[in-house]
């Protein structure tokens, strides 16, 4: 389940664009990319993405294995370099949870104002993953016609 809601603090002229993608994609030693077009991002943007990825292993990681917004590899104390799927979920600081995988980054440094598309990417190397979801956030400039 995602829940998504509204803000009263975002300014009358921004909204915060979201693109969820769902489903279940098979991945092993595979790339597929994301993308979030048809956007003006904001002067001050807020910019999310995160990933529900099923069957990620502690011990598969490896060189071709990543996570990455607009080019930029993330990473954190909860999914180090070349091991993103590792079973751990970075937003209550949760190892070792048998097969889930829910990061959620602030990519907000990813990201420039007057950006018209972003891009998230997963890449998988040995380790087979199930995608369950991948879901990106950015503040918009809303223009009137």
């Amino acid at each position: 389940m995602v829940v998504i809601y509204e803000d009263p603090t975002v300014a009358i002229n921004k909204m915060n664009t979201i693109k969820l993608y769902d489903g279940l994609k098979v991945s092993r030693n595979q790339t597929v990319n994301y993308t979030l077009s048809g956007i003006t991002v904001a002067s001050d943007p807020i910019a999310k993405f995160s990933m529900l990825v099923w069957e990620g292993d502690q011990s598969l990681g490896g060189a071709a294995e990543s996570f990455a917004f607009n080019g930029n590899t993330l990473s954190d104390t909860y999914n180090p370099l070349e091991n993103q799927f590792n079973s751990s979920i970075n937003t209550n600081q949760a190892l070792n949870t048998y097969g889930l995988d829910f990061d959620t980054f602030d990519v907000t440094s990813y990201v420039a104002a007057g950006d018209n598309s972003i891009t998230g990417t997963i890449t998988t190397g040995e380790d087979l993953i199930l995608q369950g979801a991948a879901l990106m956030m950015v503040t918009n400039t809303v223009f009137s016609d």
